[in-house]
């Protein structure tokens, strides 16, 4: 009766091998390599297609942005007794459509995905550096990269652009008007 048990364990493994190498030889057969498209000039417009621009004159600044996303200027941001003051129209804030903004004043508390303003500051980028954050520029003005999602642009002896957000990775083509 061993030997019964013995033979039929030897052909099932032995039909579980000769199975597993049938599959994987068709599956091997079923891959087909890439195909260049025909027009490439159709992906490339269509990404182009998946962002919007944003300029801001007042601030001085243009990017492409997804087309998901909405902007809405920071309110609050312009009153008298805040050091945004000056601040009027130099704020927005990104929201992914679909949802409602929600601000969060960067107690990261609200739901925008990127914001850019524009703050009175009079210290120099390199006097504001941590040992951590990487001086760099962007669009030729010097700039602190302060982690993957925030950078501060110097745009002037007297001003700070930042710019701040899970979205920031995202933007591209960001360029000052002069």
């Amino acid at each position: 009766m061993k030997i019964f048990w013995w033979i039929l364990l030897s052909i099932t493994i032995l039909g579980a091998i000769v199975f597993f190498i049938g599959t994987n030889k068709d599956k091997d057969q079923k891959i087909v390599s890439p195909q260049p498209s025909s027009n490439t000039n159709a992906s490339t417009e269509e990404k182009a297609a998946d962002f919007n621009i944003y300029t801001s004159p007042k601030m001085k600044i243009t990017f492409k942005y997804p087309k998901d996303w909405y902007y809405k200027t920071v309110p609050g941001w312009t009153d008298e007794t805040t050091i945004f003051k000056d601040s009027i129209d130099k704020n927005v804030c990104f929201f992914v459509k679909g949802t409602e903004a929600d601000f969060g004043f960067g107690d990261r508390t609200g739901n925008e995905v990127l914001c850019v303003n524009i703050a009175e500051d009079n210290r120099t980028l390199e006097e504001i550096k941590n040992a951590d954050e990487v001086l760099t520029t962007l669009d030729g003005k010097k700039a602190l990269k302060m982690g993957t999602y925030s950078i501060r642009v110097q745009v002037d002896d007297r001003n700070h652009m930042s710019i701040a957000g899970t979205g920031l990775p995202v933007i591209s083509n960001v360029s000052f008007l002069p």
